[in-house]
């Protein structure tokens, strides 16, 4: 077996050739290092490649599809299970839209108050201040999301 570079390499080689990026033999070319270890894989993946895939009888589909509806009408109606149905108050998403609309909803309020005491210059500061604040939110959001801020 080869260490874990090398494994990296044949995975990066093999998405590479199925997606039709890269030949097998380019791809040796681009790692003459690795290429005899290599070879060995790719060659295998193209003989895979090759075979023919399976087909069965339309008489067999018709015989499977009829054992898994006889199944499925022997078993007791227990209604849509509850892992079916997502809990949404607890997906990252959820939560991240309901921070969205609280701070604007907030904000939104406080800008309005702020417009109505003061005149339309503190309105504009208030504005100035929600802006601000959703762009914060937006990082934290994208940090709740696994994203790169």
């Amino acid at each position: 077996m080869f260490d874990r570079g090398v494994s990296k390499i044949l995975a990066r080689c093999l998405e590479d050739v199925e997606n039709g990026r890269l030949s097998a033999e380019e791809c040796l070319h681009q790692h003459p290092e690795h290429a005899e270890e290599l070879r060995q894989y790719l060659d295998l993946r193209e003989q895979l490649a090759r075979l023919q895939q399976p087909q069965s009888s339309p008489r067999a589909q018709q015989q499977g599809r009829q054992q898994l509806l006889t199944a499925l009408a022997s078993q007791p109606d227990q209604g849509v299970p509850q892992k079916m149905i997502p809990n949404l108050l607890s997906s990252a998403i959820a939560k991240a839209i309901a921070g969205v609309l609280a701070g604007t909803i907030l904000l939104g309020g406080a800008a309005g108050a702020s417009a109505a005491g003061a005149g339309a210059g503190a309105g504009a500061g208030a504005a100035f201040g929600a802006g601000a604040f959703m762009t914060g939110f937006g990082a934290r959001a994208s940090l709740v999301m696994g994203e790169p801020t």
